[in-house]
């Protein structure tokens, strides 16, 4: 039984799960009606219309956010009119090529950065570095340098970042609490987290997997649940000694490395030896039957680690938690690292109207609108200066900002191998990693089930000029 887990793209998938921070979603609703024809504005400037391909007309996302976004914009800039071009979020990047194609290109569009590769090799963005000299949106140095890095190719900037994701330590103070334990924090290491964890595991009859006669099928609360993706797993893994995925060049995998199956066999063990993490029937259950509020709201975790999409559902109604959680990153372990993700706009190849696409972009990264999209809960904005208006207005969690702003500041990483065939290669070695969380299978076997699939994925991968 495949585990259901928290992550991003389930999150851009699910519009039911709305997020503090980042969340995005498949845009099924109808969309915003287009831009009005060509007329003066208001002076006698002629009206441009400005195409925006993108994903934001899904209810969760427009009426809280885009929708005050997109007037503001006009408002400000009288002679621009919004023309849009609501797409479902899985249907993207195919929509953007064939439009491009077919000599109609949108001259905006939102771009994620596991797909920015894929389109920048099929020539669709208009490279940015002369505009980012010459009229700035901001200063370079108040963006996530990772994020800088999802759209920069061959040395030219092709995106400019407007969100940030990262991944973060959820734990329920009241368990803690009531264990008297001391909440994570930045001194933690990866055994001071197993060891909690095993501690605040507990069956129907109160006893923990340390005491004699744990019952691992009557298990009522778990100390930790983590995302089990190879995108969400990065941090963790690398944390605890593991090298990259690839090689820089990503002609090969080194996911073969002793080290890389030590550290994938440890957070196997915390599910199949230590019983300290749900099982894989469990967590698929846990989730059903939470339902939209997610399995952490309702308290059957001590700690969860996810994406910071969480937040947003944990003040949703219907938890149980309440204001009793707070948040960290991960255990300092061999190396800090934290996956860079989000969205980007770039100017379109083809764009009929670039002037005013950048003016458009400049305007998504000021601060009114970051502060639009932060505080009215659709994505973290992601510049430094500005990252505090993704903290919710209650203050909860009052450590948001330590545990998805800083690690991200201070030790962002951008994943080179998310380039075109990744999507299957994450597949097929997903799929041989899957028995692992139902203690069917240990890291080595699925290692040598997986490895010559990584390595032939990193040998004939697509490469631009080839």
């Amino acid at each position: 039984m495949k585990q259901q887990t928290v992550s991003r793209r389930d999150f851009l998938r699910l519009s039911a799960a709305t997020t503090a921070g980042m969340l995005v979603s498949a845009c099924t609703a109808p969309g915003p009606a287009a831009g009005p024809a060509a007329a003066p504005a208001a002076g006698g400037q002629e009206v441009v219309e400005v195409t925006f391909q993108h994903f934001f007309n899904a209810a969760e996302l427009w009426e809280p956010a885009f929708k005050g976004i997109f007037a503001y914009i006009e408002k400000i800039h009288p002679n621009i009119k919004f023309v849009h071009i609501p797409t479902p979020y899985d249907e993207m990047q195919t929509k953007l090529v064939a439009l491009v194609a077919g000599g109609t290109p949108p001259d905006l569009t939102s771009v994620p950065s596991d797909r920015a590769a894929g389109l920048w090799m099929q020539d669709v963005m208009v490279p940015l570095d002369d505009l980012m000299a010459s009229d700035p949106p901001a200063p370079r140095d108040d963006f996530m340098p990772s994020r800088l890095s999802d759209y920069t190719f061959e040395g030219k900037l092709f995106a400019v970042p407007i969100d940030q994701g990262s991944t973060g330590l959820y734990y329920n103070k009241k368990i803690f609490d009531e264990a008297g334990l001391a909440y994570p924090s930045t001194d933690w290491s990866y055994d001071d987290m197993r060891q909690t964890a095993i501690q605040l595991t507990k069956d129907k009859s109160g006893k923990t997997p340390a005491d004699q006669g744990f019952s691992p099928d009557d298990t009522v609360q778990w100390g930790l649940e983590f995302d089990t993706s190879l995108h969400r797993m990065h941090d963790l893994l690398v944390g605890l000694g593991a090298p990259e995925y690839f090689d820089a060049d990503v002609t090969k995998s080194q996911m073969d490395d002793p080290k890389f199956v030590e550290a994938l066999q440890w957070l196997v063990d915390l599910r199949c030896k230590d019983h300290a993490a749900p099982s894989a029937a469990q967590a698929q259950s846990l989730a059903s039957a939470a339902g939209e509020v997610f399995p952490f709201g309702l308290g059957y975790y001590a700690m969860h680690i996810a994406w910071i999409g969480m937040v947003s559902a944990l003040h949703k109604e219907g938890t149980k938690i309440g204001n009793d959680w707070d948040v960290a990153w991960l255990p300092k372990g061999v190396k800090l690292e934290a996956v860079s993700s989000g969205q980007g706009f770039p100017i379109v190849t083809g764009s009929k109207h670039q002037k005013e696409a950048w003016i458009v972009i400049k305007e998504f990264v000021s601060e009114p609108v970051m502060q639009m999209l932060g505080e009215n809960g659709a994505w973290l904005p992601d510049r430094l200066s500005m990252a505090h208006y993704g903290q919710p207005k209650d203050g909860i969690p009052e450590h948001y900002l330590q545990a998805f702003v800083d690690p991200l500041a201070k030790n962002g990483f951008s994943p080179y191998w998310y380039v075109p065939g990744w999507d299957e290669a994450d597949a097929a070695i997903s799929a041989e990693i899957e028995p692992c969380w139902r203690c069917a299978r240990n890291a080595q076997e699925a290692v040598n089930a997986f490895i010559d699939k990584a390595n032939a994925f990193a040998k004939d991968r697509p490469r631009k000029g080839a």
